[in-house]
């Protein structure tokens, strides 16, 4: 599936999606040099030092082809409430990582979100406005812009997996004897993170650029897939509606994924749900 054969790739930032490139692209023969901070998945301060950036960096970026940066402040609510680190996190650093790829002549993928669309039409082409109407998809969609004048390539989408580093996540949340607050009314078509990080390596690896969107071939409403989840994985289907709070959320923020090439059938909603609860394997 992969274009290029014992790449050298670097990976910044060690959240879930980070560590799942790391594991599959090493799984596959590839070298990965991951540039973090810390390896529990969080952002802090040192992230925001240009300084601390062209130290980490340059000297990895030696033989090395590509860069997918993964790094970013995805706390819908820490974002809103700390909005300017929130452009530094996910702006400022981004154009800053692009600048210092593009010097040394490697490709960078950046990893963006499908929250930069205001989710009132659902179905949205790469080429489709966007209309962020919160801080982390504001933060993200100026993002992208600097990539794009890079000649970068930039991937939206959303997934969902366990964390292989043994923190809590969604998975373990639906597991709880508990009843978990996870209803929300707004519509996703989510992949399996592993699904998701195989398509960003093989994209990434064959020099594509632009945006490209990655997504199941269908939706669903966030609440009934948690339902759905939490019933394959307990036999109770019950999950209570998420705590409000002050955050404008978009209601429908489908990807339009027709120009993704399967080599078999395209994930659904029900193949993804399936490999997040462990029942079938990741594609």
């Amino acid at each position: 599936m992969l274009s290029k054969p014992h790449a050298t790739l670097i990976v910044t930032g060690y959240g879930l999606l980070g560590q799942t490139l790391t594991r599959i692209a090493r799984s596959m023969g590839h070298e990965v040099r991951v540039i973090s901070a810390s390896d529990t998945g969080s952002s802090p301060s040192v992230w925001t030092s240009p300084t601390w950036l062209q130290r980490a960096i340059r000297p990895a970026t030696q033989g090395a082809g590509h860069l997918i940066h993964t790094a970013a402040m995805t706390s819908v609510l820490g974002c809103e409430r700390e909005p300017r680190a929130a452009e530094v996190m996910n702006t400022e650093i981004t154009e800053i990582v692009s600048e210092l790829v593009t010097d040394v002549g490697l490709q960078m993928t950046f990893i963006s979100t499908d929250w930069v669309f205001d989710g009132k039409l659902g179905g949205y082409k790469e080429s489709a406005p966007k209309g962020p109407i919160n801080t982390y998809g504001m933060t993200k969609a100026v993002a992208e812009d600097s990539v794009l004048a890079n000649d970068g390539l930039v991937i939206r989408g959303s997934f969902i997996g366990s964390r292989p580093d043994g923190k809590v996540g969604l998975r373990e949340i639906l597991q709880a004897d508990s009843v978990p607050r996870v209803g929300r009314d707004r519509r996703s078509n989510p992949l399996h993170v592993d699904v998701f990080a195989r398509k960003v390596l093989e994209l990434t690896l064959s020099g594509s650029a632009g945006v490209r969107h990655l997504g199941s071939a269908t939706s669903t409403n966030w609440t009934c897939l948690c339902s759905e989840a939490r019933f394959r994985m307990t036999g109770d289907p019950t999950i209570l509606p998420a705590i409000e709070d002050s955050v404008p959320r978009p209601y429908d923020t489908t990807l339009c994924t027709e120009h993704v090439l399967w080599q078999q059938d395209p994930p659904t909603i029900q193949s993804t749900i399936a490999e997040f609860c462990g029942e079938e394997p990741a594609l």
